[in-house]
Parts: structure tokens; sequence; C-alpha cells
């Protein structure tokens, strides 16, 4: 099932309808769910893989994932998270197929998580001196920023891209993730700290 990214958006029929209409075999309300999500669909995937063609690639994986499994969707969450769930898996196989001969950054959900709370700063906020608005107006920072989260094990990557680029909250995360919020609180607090370990050489300059 083709996927053209910039589709007419349909914001008419609410998405538990068209969902109903799918389970009943109308591919035609399936074409609309594709419509209204597409983009959305698109920019997750290019902000795990930062590459236009493999984004596009699991674009249209995730939305035959979605497909297939449609008759398993219970209504128990939202349609969209739902999905969500779907295309973050997709992109999670994917980096982990990408990387299977190269070790990521060891992790562990399972420590305390001290001092960690919602109002946690940003990644990005580190104590270096430096203004954090001047850092990240660097664009040598930016790549540095990409890299050192290309660069994280699958799981941590996912956790920092959700959080800190989709904006999701503690919440979403553990439902998305089907973890509970402790382990969402645990596994953001040791993603954050991996990255900056990362990003310290360089910013110490």
């Amino acid at each position: 099932m083709p996927v053209v990214i910039g589709g007419p958006q349909m914001t008419e029929v609410p998405d538990l309808d068209l969902v109903a209409l799918c389970q009943a075999g109308d591919r035609t309300a399936f074409r609309k769910l594709v419509q209204r999500y597409e983009r959305k669909v698109y920019s997750i995937a290019y902000g795990f893989v930062r590459n236009r063609e493999d984004a596009l690639d699991l674009t249209q994986d995730a939305f035959v994932k979605v497909y297939r499994n449609l008759d398993g969707f219970q209504a128990t969450s939202s349609f969209y998270t739902w999905m969500y769930r779907v295309v973050v898996n997709v992109c999670i196989d994917f980096i982990r197929r990408e990387r299977k001969h190269k070790k990521g950054v060891d992790y562990n959900d399972t420590l305390e998580h001290s001092g960690a709370a919602e109002s946690e700063s940003p990644v990005v906020s580190v104590s270096t001196g430096r203004s954090p608005a001047k850092a990240l107006g660097s664009k040598e920072l930016g790549q540095k920023l990409v890299d050192g989260i290309n660069n994280l094990a699958p799981a941590h990557k996912e956790i920092l891209l959700l959080r800190e680029v989709e904006g999701l909250s503690y919440e979403e995360l553990a439902e998305i993730l089907e973890i509970p919020k402790g382990t969402v609180m645990s596994r953001l607090h040791h993603a954050r700290l991996n990255l900056k370990k990362r990003l310290d050489d360089y910013l110490d300059e």
C-alpha cells in the first residue's frame, strides 16, 4: 500500500469510526487514516533515523504493520497512541538491525532513579559555564547532539527522542513504551547522563 507524504488531511470522521470501518473491510477508511497521520509518522521515523529515504521506507512499513494488526486494536487507548507504539517499534527494530554488530551504551533500568522528576532539565542543559541559549545556537553543537543521540543504545535513543523531540509526558511514555512510570523516569535519567558524557568533551572546550 503506497504512502504519499503530503496527502490531504481528513478531519471530519473520528479515528475510532474509521478504525471500525477498516476492521469491517473498508480500505478507503484506512487510506483516510494514512492521509491523516502520514506526516506525523514520517516525522517520528525521521527523528529516529535522520535519513529521508529510510524514514520513507519506515513510514510505509509502519502503516503496513498497522493495517495488518488493526483487528487487534481494542480501543483501550486512543488509535493514535496505539499506532505511535507500532511506529516506534518499527523504528527501533530497524535501528537494532542496523547496529547488530555494534555494542550500544550500557544501561540498567532497574537502577534507582534518584532525584529526577518531571521538571528535570532537558538533556542539553548541562552545567558547563556556557549559556545554554548560545550552546543551542551552535550548529556544531547541534550536530554533536544528533551524533550523540544516534550513538546511544536503542532504548535510550528512543526515550530521548520521544521526550525531548516529540514532547511526550511521562504518562504518555509509560503507555506507549508499555513500562511503568518509574522505569520511564529511570531510563530517561540514564539516557541523559549517557548523552551528557558524550557531549562533555566538546562543551568543556
